[in-house]
């Protein structure tokens, strides 16, 4: 059984909190808005893989893997000797000032939520809505399994 798979069974238990998987060592958190059975309002999904993985060669390889959100992500910033890096939407695919950012924290673990920059005004987190089986394809490519 895949991280997503996992998460995907996980979510009738916490129909609304914090959907929590873990599978040969790996590690994922969905915190839910709300849950239906066909799709989940996310707030964001943190994942902790297995095992290391070197920053600047994931945040690339991330942005080619990543197709379940619908939007492709970019490196923005990478450090691995700050031991972190950024990937965002596209600036051509932003929709009302709206955009998945996806941080590495380390070499382990990975933290995806939406945000809404408007002009003048502070980024804000909004909820995002996956269907069940997207959310679980996309725990599987932030987990490197996909």
């Amino acid at each position: 059984m895949s991280l997503g798979q996992a998460v995907q069974g996980a979510l009738d238990a916490a129909s609304e909190g914090v959907a929590i998987a873990d599978v040969g060592g790996a590690h994922a958190e969905v915190d839910l808005e709300e849950v239906d059975r066909l799709a989940a309002r996310v707030r964001g999904v943190r994942v902790r893989r297995a095992g290391d993985f070197d920053l600047t060669n994931e945040a690339s390889d991330l942005a080619g893997r990543v197709r379940s959100l619908g939007e492709d992500l970019v490196p923005v910033e990478v450090s691995p000797v700050l031991g972190g890096a950024v990937l965002r939407t596209k600036p051509e695919h932003l929709r009302n000032h709206e955009f998945y950012e996806l941080e590495l924290h380390g070499n382990r673990d990975l933290e995806l939520r939406r945000m809404r920059a408007e002009p003048g005004r502070d980024r804000q987190a909004v909820d995002f809505t996956l269907t069940r089986d997207q959310l679980g394809r996309l725990v599987d490519e932030l987990d490197g399994s996909r």
